[in-house]
């Protein structure tokens, strides 16, 4: 998803966020004592296999990339309003009306990748890839 990808090439605000912290990846070492080992989410030194959202492949870990995706948007708003007639006729006309119109206006989501209606697939129906 858009989320994966955007984390691969480390635009989306969190790799920003952690490229300089660690963290543990859960689970168990070989001894069967609870790992604590932090790893850096980004290294230079180490290339790109050294760095978190990379080392699994283009689009990374999908399990971190699944998402809420629900939205809520202001599609479109038109305003319009009918002149009345007892102006049209000092302008000698029959009827005129006046419109504004607004689209994605408001989108609310707690999504973190680009707007959900977004395709980053090309020319195809793969709209939130």
């Amino acid at each position: 998803g858009t989320c994966g990808i955007i984390n691969y090439f480390g635009t989306s605000k969190e790799t920003g966020d952690l490229r300089d912290q660690s963290f543990v990846y859960p689970g168990v070492l070989a001894d069967g004592s609870t790992n604590t080992i932090s790893v850096p989410y980004a290294d230079p030194a180490g290339g790109l296999g050294a760095n978190f959202w990379v080392r699994y492949g283009f689009g990374g870990l999908s399990e971190q990339n699944i998402h809420d995706g629900g939205w809520v948007r202001l599609r479109e708003l038109t305003l319009a309003y009918n002149v009345p007639q007892s102006i049209l006729s000092t302008l000698k006309l029959t009827n005129l009306k006046i419109s504004a119109t607004g689209r994605n206006l408001w989108l609310s989501t707690d999504y973190p990748g680009v707007d959900p209606e977004t395709n980053l697939t090309g020319a195809s129906n793969g709209f939130g890839l």
